[in-house]
């Protein structure tokens, strides 16, 4: 272990290092810092680093804002809002952007046969649900509980229709079945996805939610599976010539158990690489809404929360010192240990 670590380069070091006090700080935070500190106290406001309090016996080292609160609980604080967006969003585009980049690649355009009945039914049953998602679900009253409930409701409904409209293709004998160019499809969406400006699609998706870290990852992970998608395919087609998979296919394995048991392992290392960078742009993305207050709460801590205060009092350099010194060491460690990756 100790010669592994040794062998890394000063910047890896550095940024696994950095990563991991990331990590401890944002846990240490949820468990020990009270939920409604730091609080207000506006005769404390403004206050310089290594500043003690002028109504109490509290020190702030990094200072305090405009209205009195600790800038390194702020700090402290925004990086587990940070983090939670970063892994949650990454999710949430993995696991979009390896499902359908994997399909992409397997079936090819001539592979997947599909009856034109199930092909409507499905059509419908997916195009209904996505209305229910973006109407329907009440993304401004964002809770916990009643989301997952939203989420869950229509996912099951998907489900069973899926699964009737299986049963119905193969009853029916009055539709023939057609061959569905899926990679073609999948890559004509990854190119409209593309092409689209991904802030003001954020800035427009912003404005459907209330604030909270979870929504906000939602709609980065929406956002940011086509890169996933494009690393999966490549290297499901490079992978999918071998002769072991060749092998699989005439020993008669399933095409699920193909794809898990022998593309995803085969093809993971790729699309980490991807993941590391994934976690620096669902940051940027998050500071950036914040800093146009159009991301989290003005009550919840946000390095961008605190770069837009900084905006309107210039002279108080410690709010754009901090969180730009943040920023910029998780973009640099996730982007180094996303280079390192792809050696």
């Amino acid at each position: 272990m100790k010669n592994w670590l040794t062998s890394l380069s000063r910047s890896i070091q550095f940024s696994m290092l950095f990563i991991f006090i990331w990590i401890i700080s944002s846990i240490a935070t949820l468990v020990f810092v009270d939920k409604d500190y730091p609080k207000l106290n506006l005769s404390d406001k403004l206050l310089s680093p290594f500043s003690s309090s002028i109504s109490s016996d509290n020190f702030y080292l990094l200072g305090t804002d405009e209205l009195g609160r600790d800038v390194l609980i702020s700090l402290l604080e925004g990086a587990t809002n940070a983090l939670m967006i970063g892994l949650f969003s990454v999710l949430i585009a993995a696991i979009l952007g390896i499902f359908i980049g994997s399909a992409a690649a397997y079936y090819g355009d001539n592979s997947l046969k599909i009856n034109t009945l199930e092909l409507i039914i499905k059509t419908i049953s997916l195009a209904t649900t996505l209305l229910f998602a973006v109407f329907i679900i009440p993304w401004t009253q964002f809770e916990f509980f009643s989301f997952w409930l939203h989420i869950l409701f229509p996912f099951i409904i998907v489900i069973l229709l899926f699964i009737i409209a299986k049963k119905i293709g193969q009853l029916s004998v009055l539709t023939k079945e057609i061959t569905l160019p899926l990679d073609l499809i999948i890559g004509r969406i990854i190119e409209v996805f593309e092409s689209l400006p991904t802030l003001f699609i954020l800035v427009a998706l912003s404005t459907l939610i209330n604030g909270s870290w979870l929504s906000i990852s939602i709609i980065i992970g929406l956002t940011s599976w086509p890169n996933i998608a494009k690393f999966t395919r490549a290297e499901f087609l490079k992978i999918k010539q071998t002769t072991f998979i060749e092998a699989s296919q005439a020993l008669g394995l399933s095409k699920s158990s193909i794809i898990i048991k022998h593309f995803l392992p085969n093809a993971i290392s790729p699309v980490l690489v991807s993941l590391a960078f994934g976690v620096a742009s669902a940051v940027i993305i998050e500071s950036t809404l914040a800093f146009l207050g159009l991301g989290l709460n003005a009550e919840s801590a946000s390095w961008g929360n605190l770069l837009a205060s900084a905006r309107q009092n210039i002279e108080a350099w410690w709010l754009t010192l901090f969180p730009s010194l943040a920023i910029f060491l998780v973009i640099y460690s996730c982007s180094a240990i996303g280079e390192k990756l792809k050696i």
